[in-house]
């Protein structure tokens, strides 16, 4: 059985962008024109004490709209409705055995280049479902294989039995380490939280202001940050499958040597 690391990286499209951005411009112009009209049909006397009032209750409601409509726009990454793929990483994890560092496979790119992204994944999953492989992958039965089946079927890829969900995809050829890991207990279950509790990495949690560079950022100028954040995770990935000993067939010494070189 030949073993492989998934993880994809996603961003929100640029129409669901402009759609928030041209969303956020109307709820200050609208708020805006609310308080004119509330203002303009009142009493001269009246009209700086329920100005200040209004103002406070305009600005109140207008936050809230704001921050409602930013979380929506920042979590179109986590809908293939509103995001798209970026790219991915294909980690090999049985050249660890070898106790040498593990070939790693990325294709990345911009909005316009997703298609041939999807497809090129397709391809190599497609072989490696013919072939006695698992591909592990974090969250992957929740996030990452119904996001890549919603892409693909978008572009008219049309992706191979391991997408399939009457094919038990989970258990033919992807399995979800997460799923597995939480039958321990632990104080958190995000990859970065699980490598801490082994001592695999010491890296902290992705905190929304992480996103929020990341997605406010152009995405040609963050497109290698986010690469090297994929090819991270498909690291740490391995390193918790060969230490909870789902990956038989590396050694302590071997695991250690791989360690080092990584």
């Amino acid at each position: 059985m030949k073993h492989y690391a998934l993880d994809i990286e996603t961003r929100p499209t640029t129409a669901h962008i402009e759609a928030c951005e041209r969303e956020l411009l109307n709820a200050v112009e609208q708020s805006h024109r609310d308080l004119a009209v509330g203002i303009y049909s009142m009493p001269s006397d009246a009209k700086k004490s329920a100005a200040d009032k209004a103002e406070a209750r305009r600005v109140k409601a207008l936050q809230k709209t704001q921050a409602a409509i930013t979380k929506r726009l920042y979590g179109g990454a986590t809908s293939p409705l509103t995001g798209y793929v970026v790219g991915w990483c294909l980690r090999d994890l049985n050249s660890y055995k070898l106790g040498v560092k593990p070939p790693v496979r990325t294709v990345f790119g911009l909005e316009d280049d997703e298609a041939g992204i999807v497809s090129e994944l397709d391809t190599l999953l497609r072989i490696y479902g013919e072939n006695s492989t698992t591909v592990w992958t974090w969250n992957g039965q929740a996030f990452d294989i119904p996001f890549l089946r919603w892409r693909m079927a978008l572009h008219g890829v049309h992706h191979g039995g391991w997408l399939d969900p009457m094919a038990k995809p989970w258990e033919a050829v992807t399995r979800d380490a997460l799923r597995v890991m939480q039958g321990n207990r632990m104080t958190g279950y995000s990859l970065d939280a699980v490598a801490r509790f082994f001592g695999i990495a010491d890296r902290p949690d992705e905190g929304e202001d992480y996103w929020r560079r990341i997605f406010d950022s152009d995405p040609e100028e963050v497109l290698d940050e986010v690469q090297s954040k994929c090819i991270e995770d498909t690291r740490i990935l391995g390193c918790i499958l060969d230490r909870v000993g789902l990956i038989p067939h590396r050694s302590p010494t071997s695991s250690a040597s791989n360690r080092e070189t990584e």
